[in-house]
């Protein structure tokens, strides 16, 4: 069904503005959330042309990403020198969820920081930062059965304990997180949160009560436009049972056509 109503439209103007600067985006993460214990795979997808640094620090963080450091991870692609990459290309990373003396780490939240050296402007350097949730089922988890698409209203699911508030958001990526009443998010403060936050109306049924079943469902309306396809976002939520506020994993998504 075609999305054309004035919300759609702010969101693709807001995606389409911001990501064009952006040097990397975080395509999938599998399993999210993940499990203790199961490896969790990352794949990024790069927009424009630009370097991979020799040797970069892969660098996994505990609870944000100015917490403390769990690992490194191995280069990837263990070059001599740079490996150089242009719009399409993918880098794949793989962690087994253990810290740097190799024991498993416990279940919370996560971040990947990957290094990044543009070629807009020459050598310029940034960084593109990854939310994880390692959860064995404890916390509201979002979720979706495929990659969003343009001209539909993609379907979002949310499990959380029934009777409980929720609200869904989405932002352009996770690279500058904010916290919401002390509660560290995955999500950047940009246009696109702002576009998203109810009652803008971007996501359907982005707010309300858990019903009773527990499950929540969704959804992100995308207008068919071509700009949008390779971009990506980050979703989120927050769930107030009436004794405290949760976060869901973050759900990062790449657009399809």
């Amino acid at each position: 069904m075609p999305c054309h109503n004035l919300p759609t439209i702010a969101l693709a103007a807001a995606v389409t503005a911001l990501s064009t600067d952006a040097a990397a985006q975080s395509a999938t993460i599998s399993p999210h959330p993940a499990s203790a214990g199961s490896p969790i795979s990352f794949s990024y997808k790069f927009n424009f042309f630009g370097c991979y640094p020799r040797h970069p620090r892969l660098e996994v963080h505990d609870g944000s990403p100015t917490g403390p450091l769990v690992t490194v991870l191995p280069d990837p692609i263990a070059s001599a020198t740079f490996m150089c990459f242009g719009p399409g290309d993918t880098l794949d990373v793989v962690w087994d969820q253990t810290d740097r003396r190799g024991r498993p780490v416990a279940e919370g939240d996560y971040w990947l920081r990957v290094p990044l050296r543009g070629a807009i402007p020459p050598g310029s350097a940034s960084e593109h930062w990854t939310c994880i949730t390692i959860d064995n089922g404890g916390r509201p988890a979002l979720t979706t059965a495929a990659p969003p698409r343009v001209g539909q209203a993609n379907p979002i699911d949310l499990t959380a304990t029934p009777s409980a508030f929720y609200l869904i958001a989405a932002s352009l990526d996770s690279n500058q997180p904010v916290a919401f009443a002390g509660v560290q998010l995955c999500l950047s403060l940009d246009p696109l949160l702002l576009a998203t936050v109810p009652p803008r109306g971007a996501i359907q049924n982005a707010s309300g009560l858990v019903p009773p079943s527990g499950e929540v469902a969704a959804g992100l309306a995308l207008p068919l436009d071509p700009f949008l396809v390779g971009r990506s976002l980050v979703l989120q939520s927050i769930v107030h049972d009436g004794d405290r506020i949760t976060p869901s994993n973050g759900l990062p998504l790449l657009i399809g056509a």
